[in-house]
């Protein structure tokens, strides 16, 4: 299965999640697509576990311990569409 396909059929996948506090103060559930590297620096790619096909949500990423991380939003607009790129990269032309 590639990975778009995995995208279309994430009910029937097993994944890891993230809760994630938005900036209106309420928390979602998010899925996991991936953990990536940009220019040496660790990125995540996140969708809504209940509206999965809605947007992806692309955070800086930093793995404080074993339970806890630390999300930043990509503030930069060049580095942004850089992350995109790469998850899209990544994700959507593997064979």
């Amino acid at each position: 299965m590639d990975n778009q396909e995995n995208l279309n059929n994430l009910d029937e996948m097993e994944y890891e999640t993230l809760e994630l506090d938005l900036e209106d103060g309420r928390s979602i559930e998010c899925i996991i697509l991936d953990i990536f590297e940009v220019e040496g620096e660790k990125y995540i790619a996140l969708i809504d576990k209940d509206e999965p096909t809605e947007e992806i949500f692309f955070y800086g990423y930093e793995e404080i311990n074993e339970e806890e991380v630390d999300l930043t939003n990509i503030e930069d607009e060049d580095l942004f569409d850089r992350v995109v790129s790469t998850f899209e990269e990544i994700y959507f032309e593997e064979e």
